[in-house]
Parts: C-alpha cells; structure tokens; sequence
C-alpha cells in the first residue's frame, strides 16, 4: 500500500510504471478470440485441402470399409436407387465415400499431432500465434499433448468408435464424443472473456499467445 492506494494483483489490471508508461497485463498478451478463430479458419481449409487429396488418392485402393459406413450401407444403396446411378458410377461414389473416411481420420490425426508435438497448429504458425503456460512461460511438449488431449477429446473418442476392435462400443463412444463435442464448442467462446482462455485451457492451464 502507498498513499492509501493497493495496487492490483498481478494479472489482475493494467498498470504504470513510475515514469507513467502503460505495463501490459497477461491477459493483454494472450491473442483474443477473433485471431484464434483466424487460425481454425486457416487449419480447417488447409485441412480440406490435404484431406481432399487424400480423398482421390486413397479412392484408388480397394480400402475395406469401416465398420461406421457398413451400418449405412442400406441407406447408401437406396440413395444410388433413388439416384439412377449406373454400377460405375455407384463404384466411383462408394470408393470416395471410403476414401474420405480414411483421409478424415488420417488428417484429423496429423492436425491434432502438429500442434500437441510443437505447441502450434498451421494456422497458428501463419498468424504468429503459439501456446504456452497461462501465466506466458514456455510449454512443454507434455504440456502440448495435454492440451491437445482435452482439446481433441470428442474426436478422439470418434476415432475409437470407428476401430474395428471397438465397434461393439461404437453407439455409447459415438454418444459420449457428441456431449464432450458440445461442451467443448460452447467452451471455445470463453475465450471472448478478459482472461482470453477457452475451456481446454482452464483445463489445462494454457493460454495461446502472439510471438510477435
């Protein structure tokens, strides 16, 4: 206390330096909604890029199809029906249906790995953005997987239930990765607040910052 007046914690407000300089808070420093939602923008066209060309490419190969399609099967063959579709084209359609089954899972692996191995997705990297400790320390990788972890948990659980060794859990896994998905959407606008952190880092005490 001096002259009566309680400076405030720190991370609390904004402060001046004695010659009245403004002293940034941390939460000055973590990037806000807007640019992170940049970043998801530019994970998510660069990912149905890639996934895209996975797509025509793993088409080509006579993949067996995942047990998630089989249960649609039916319903897939009725579409054609209603569509008129010749056998080759049927072929053509059901081979990319597979093919980009393959190529969600593949790319949804690879984007959650790149940001949980190096603390920054795409995205983040073009817009100059990186996670690390709430309180602005460097992470560390245990940290990034972690995050990625809860982050990524709905998806995670989407990729177990469509395992052929875990199909007889598909329905309750599939459930559990729709409610988890939900909460971490709404989580995501937490981010709007003063303290610019998504539920996934509350979880995780994270933040994501702008290197420069």
């Amino acid at each position: 206390m001096d002259n009566g007046h309680i400076p405030p914690p720190p991370g609390q407000g904004p402060s001046l330096n004695p010659f009245g300089a403004y002293q940034p808070t941390i939460e000055d420093l973590r990037a806000g909604f807007g640019i992170r939602l940049g970043a998801l923008v530019i994970d998510g066209v660069i990912t149905a890029i890639v996934a895209g060309i996975l797509t025509f490419a793993l088409s080509t190969l006579e993949l067996p199809m995942p047990e998630i399609l089989v249960e649609s099967q039916d319903a897939l063959d009725e579409a054609f029906k209603i569509l008129n579709l010749s056998g080759d084209k049927e072929s053509f359609i059901s081979s990319l249906i597979v093919g980009s089954s393959y190529a969600s899972a593949i790319t949804a692996v690879l984007y959650m790995l790149i940001e949980g191995l190096t603390g920054a997705s795409l995205g983040k990297r073009i817009l100059k953005l990186t996670v690390a400790r709430a309180d602005g320390t460097a992470g560390t990788q245990s940290l990034f997987l972690s995050r990625m972890f809860v982050k990524n948990s709905d998806r995670i659980l989407h990729l177990m239930a469509i395992l052929p060794l875990l199909t007889f859990l598909s329905g309750p896994v599939e459930s559990a990765s729709s409610i988890i998905g939900f909460v971490l959407f709404i989580g995501c606008f937490l981010a709007l607040g003063r303290n610019r952190l998504a539920l996934h880092d509350m979880v995780v005490k994270t933040a994501v910052f702008k290197t420069s």
